[in-house]
This record gives structure tokens, C-alpha cells and sequence, in this order.
């Protein structure tokens, strides 16, 4: 199978890009490639990236230190927020147009002060000019998903939030369990916090099933909004804190209709334990509520991918066997530790999380 890569320079028709992904990708390679970029920005932007159907995904771009970072969480410490249409994103990569111009056309809109907006100008200009000859698109983002069977693969960093699992987790379940959304309608906010940080999802029951569940908020007005604590709602929703009793300890709080939020934990609740419809549920958990997760780190998610393939081929288990050590590096240092053991049941390959300083050795195969 061939890749096709694209330059920037042909990027004329991106219909069928993954704008986050390229965007990502864009932005991370600007980073590398001139890691004092961001100290002569020192400011954090929140760019909110609008896109169909009727979505706005949210990213950081923290320039306040080091040699800058990118992540999708919100943050207090936000100087500035700018709002565009993915499009016109692609034209300020593409180098066809530019952020000032965006904004006096009115094609974006601005909070905070123009100071700014100059500042991430010029971090917009010396980036396309270090990304000149960037092929944007790699062959995971020249594929246009199909409408109603896009699941998520965990492809992205993360940020510590067990709730970010939980979601991806429902994402792809509802994709293969359609009673889940025939009795549910409406769009649902979910406001999760962590510490100080924020992380803003949308389950969007009107939408094809791969295309309602993603992070950010609708540009429609929610049914509902749920704010909640990162680890009570990821307790909740693994059948751990019941939502009732949540809401009436003050430690769940709803604007809207509540009896929206009520089904979806019944209906979930029903599919994924009672009828036994998400087997990686308990595999899953068994992770998230034993340790936490490590921030800046794809390898963290990865784990949850794997879980997630090895129920679909419970066979693994015999055919592969044994158990397996990962040691994950990150600048040359070991970073986590993972154990994976085929032999622990007959269902799902087991991950354990090891310690940092554990010295262990697998038999040769």
C-alpha cells in the first residue's frame, strides 16, 4: 500500500484531512526544529479550532518555557484565546494567509490583547519558515475517515486525565454497541477537572455514531453540562460512585437536564457490566485506579489501545503465551515499566505497571 506525502505547498483541497493531527504534527516539528522559538514568545494561547459536524477542538500551545509544548487541556494561565475555522487554520500553515489578516477580515476571533496576537504572528512566521520543506501529511492523516465508523485509536499524548480513557473507551464501545445510543439523545458537556487544569468532552447523540463522542464543546447547546472531579468521574462511570449519591455529596454538579446524565450512566452501566458488552472495562480499570497516569507520554495510552484489541482476540493468550517486559524511554531515560502477561487468564493479555526501579528479566523465547 502506498503513502502519498503532501508538502504545503499542494495542500489546496484538504477536505480530507485530519486538521488536529496536521496540526499537531505542525506545530511539534516547529518546536523541534527551533527550541528557542517559543522563549521569544513567553506567553500560553488557547487556539479553538472550529470543524464539522458542528465541533471545536481545543489545544494549548504553552510558550511560557522551555522550548515549548503542545497539548489539548485547558489551563488558568491562558493570556490569549483565538477561534478559527479549521480552514482558514490550514490556509495560516499553508502560508496562504496569516493570523493578522484572519483577524481584521473577522474570520477569527481574539480574547486578550493584540500584543499578543503579534506575538504568536511572528511565532506563526518563523515557524512556516523552519517548516519549509515539512511534509505535513503522513499517511495517517491523508485518509479521510468514513462518516459513522470513525473509531479512535487512542492516538494521542497523555495529559493524566483518567477520564480521557473513559471517553475514548465509550467511543468505541458505542461504535460496536448501538443500543447503547438508541436509547439516548440529546448532546451531553462534560466539564472534568484535575487539580487546575480543565478537559472539556461532548457525547453529541445526533450525530453518526464515530463522529459523537470527541473533545471540546458543540457549537449546539448541550442538553446538559456535568462538572466533575477527574477521578470521581472516572469512578462513576466504572460502576465505583454511584452518580445519585455523587451529585447529592455536592461532588457532581449539572446544569440542565440531570435525568440525561442519570441514563447515560444506567445505559452504559447495563451494556458494559450487567450484560457484559466491554470486557476491557475491567482490565482497564484495574490500571487507571491502581496508579495514575504519566503526563507527556503516547506509550500510557498505547497501553489502553493494546487492552482494547487483545478482547476482540481472546485467542492471543494461547497463541502468543508468556509475558513480556516493556521499559518505555523518553530523552534516553526510562520513563515507565509494563508488564504484560498472556497467562493470567484466558480472556485478555494483563498489563501491570511496574516500578522504575524493578530490574526484572524475561525467560528468552
Amino acid at each position: 500500500m502506498s503513502t502519498t506525502v503532501h508538502t504545503v505547498s499542494q495542500m489546496a483541497d484538504i477536505s480530507h484531512i485530519d486538521i488536529d493531527r496536521t496540526f499537531e504534527a505542525w506545530i511539534n516539528t516547529s518546536l523541534e526544529r527551533s527550541p528557542d522559538l517559543a522563549k521569544k514568545i513567553n506567553t500560553v494561547y488557547q487556539i479553538n479550532i472550529r470543524q464539522q459536524p458542528n465541533s471545536v477542538s481545543t489545544w494549548v500551545l504553552d510558550l511560557s518555557k522551555g522550548s515549548g509544548a503542545l497539548y489539548r487541556e485547558a489551563k488558568n494561565d491562558i493570556k490569549c484565546s483565538i477561534t478559527l475555522d479549521g480552514n482558514d487554520l490550514m490556509e495560516a500553515i499553508n502560508n496562504t494567509n496569516h493570523l493578522r489578516k484572519l483577524f481584521v477580515e473577522r474570520k477569527m476571533t481574539l480574547k486578550g490583547t493584540r500584543v499578543a496576537l503579534e506575538k504568536l504572528q511572528q511565532f506563526w512566521v518563523e515557524a512556516n519558515n523552519c517548516n519549509k520543506n515539512f511534509g505535513l501529511i503522513t499517511k495517517s492523516l491523508d485518509v479521510k475517515p468514513v462518516v459513522g465508523n470513525r473509531v479512535d485509536n487512542f492516538d494521542f499524548t497523555s495529559n493524566g486525565f483518567k477520564s480521557d480513557i473513559i471517553f475514548h473507551t465509550l467511543k468505541n464501545r458505542m461504535h460496536e454497541e448501538k443500543d447503547i445510543v438508541r436509547k439516548l439523545t440529546g448532546i451531553m458537556q462534560f466539564d472534568i477537572t484535575k487539580d487546575d487544569t480543565k478537559s472539556v468532552w461532548t457525547i453529541d447523540f445526533t450525530k453518526p455514531l464515530g463522529d459523537n463522542v470527541y473533545r471540546g464543546t458543540s457549537l449546539e447547546k448541550p442538553v446538559c453540562i456535568l462538572s466533575m472531579d477527574d477521578e470521581d468521574f472516572a469512578k462513576m462511570m466504572v460502576n465505583k460512585f454511584n452518580p445519585q449519591k455523587a451529585f447529592m455529596m455536592g461532588k457532581m454538579k449539572v446544569k440542565g437536564q440531570i435525568l440525561s446524565i442519570y441514563k447515560l450512566f444506567t445505559v452504559w452501566v447495563e451494556a458494559a457490566f450487567k450484560k457484559k458488552r466491554a470486557p476491557e472495562v475491567p482490565f482497564i480499570e484495574e490500571i487507571l485506579f491502581k496508579s495514575d497516569l504519566i503526563p507527556g507520554l503516547k506509550s500510557e495510552i498505547m497501553v489502553f489501545r493494546l487492552i482494547q484489541r487483545f478482547v476482540k482476540y481472546p485467542q492471543l493468550c494461547e497463541e502468543v503465551g508468556g509475558f513480556y517486559h516493556f521499559d518505555i524511554t523518553k530523552d534516553g531515560k526510562v520513563v515507565s515499566k509494563w508488564k504484560l502477561d498472556f497467562t493470567a487468564n484466558k480472556i485478555c493479555g494483563v498489563f501491570t505497571r511496574l516500578p522504575i526501579e524493578s530490574h526484572l528479566v524475561s525467560d528468552p523465547l
